[in-house]
């Protein structure tokens, strides 16, 4: 009786497989319509009999590619229509696919079941290509107020270089862009009060010299509320966006706002001074250097590279629109960091008043 079960398992257990390879053939002969092929392949991504093997991923990857060339290159033709949505879609997919590819293969080369990985290198080109128009999708997402997609383009962009599918792929690696799209995400994250992705992208954001105050206000509203607030985190936070960008109002004013509640007037009247000093020190910095931006149109720097066409919607050129969320009160439009004279002057004449009246308290 135990023979017989075990033959009738063994046999249900080939048919299975055999069903599931039946599904991979199906969708390979029906590959010259990728939107079809996408489907056909979709069981035979979570079944184990194929989901273990890494070319069921590039397969299901190589339909989303399709998918996308084809309406990448409707941008390029006179009146050309694309379907962003689908655009955008079959990128996500193409990362998520060619992503578990490489983790499966390099899964086999660990157990000895390959003596060496052969997709990634080709995989990490692909996706290094397309990568830049996740920013864009980003912004259509976070401009339409889904913030959960504008996460998840944004969170693709900056999670990239820690990839170990790109780790031989320098220009990933190494890019200037990745801590300001990381604010974006951060801000996404915010509006989401996804406190966890909050810290994530926002570590990593507010090391961009002009943007990162925002994802810094963003650390200092999650770590200020939510279910476990930490007081210790909020206070480091706020001196570190003293320090590193004085001219925000946010940072000056909830220091001092501390700093009178504990009755630490001297401590705070301190702090105000060197506050004015590094602000002054920023306004003789800035005349100096004459204004400008590194990063003025962030979509130039990947304009059309590696042959991509690269539609901007108007999220990272125009910076503001990112503000039309709970920091709408605080991230004052305009408020740069150099070379905006208003914006000292504007600081200035309030912490100098500030200040005098903190020496009556005192």
């Amino acid at each position: 009786m135990k023979k017989v079960l075990f033959s009738a398992a063994l046999f249900f257990t080939a048919c299975a497989v055999s069903a599931q390879e039946s599904v991979v053939k199906e969708a390979k002969s029906a590959k010259s319509d990728p939107v079809k092929a996408a489907q056909i392949i979709e069981p035979a991504l979570t079944d184990p009999s194929t989901a273990n093997d890494p070319e069921t991923w590039k397969l299901a990857g190589d339909f989303q590619k399709s998918i996308y060339d084809d309406e990448n290159m409707k941008l390029y033709l006179p009146g050309g229509q694309a379907d962003t949505a689908k655009l955008y879609n079959s990128l996500a997919k193409m990362f998520e696919y060619y992503t578990k590819c490489d983790e499966v293969e390099q899964a086999k080369v660990q157990s000895g079941e390959l003596k060496k990985p052969k997709l990634r290198k080709k995989l990490a080109k692909t996706l290094a290509t397309v990568r830049p128009q996740l920013t864009n999708a980003g912004s259509d997402a976070y401009n339409a107020g889904n913030y959960a997609n504008a996460l998840k383009f944004f969170g693709l962009y900056v999670d990239a270089p820690q990839n170990p599918l790109f780790a031989d792929e320098d220009a990933v690696k190494n890019d200037t862009l990745t801590p300001l799209i990381a604010n974006y995400a951060a801000l996404a994250a915010n509006s989401l009060k996804d406190n966890a992705a909050v810290i994530k992208y926002a570590t990593i954001g507010k090391e961009h010299k002009e943007e990162g105050y925002r994802s810094l206000m963003c650390l200092a509203e999650a770590y200020g509320k939510g279910e476990t607030p930490d007081s210790a985190k909020w206070l480091t936070t706020i001196q570190e966006g003293v320090e590193k960008f004085p001219s925000q109002e946010y940072f000056i004013g909830n220091l001092m706002d501390y700093y009178i509640q504990k009755g630490k007037i001297d401590e705070g009247l301190a702090q105000m001074d060197a506050v004015l000093a590094a602000i002054t020190q920023q306004r003789l910095e800035a005349g100096r250097v004459g204004g400008g931006r590194d990063d003025e149109d962030v979509l130039d720097a990947r304009q059309h590279e590696g042959g991509q066409r690269i539609v901007d919607h108007g999220l990272i050129v125009d910076r503001q629109q990112l503000l039309a969320g709970d920091h709408r009160q605080r991230i004052k439009p305009g408020a740069g960091t150099a070379g905006q004279n208003n914006a000292f002057h504007n600081l200035c004449t309030p912490l100098f008043v500030l200040k005098k009246l903190c020496s009556y308290t005192g």
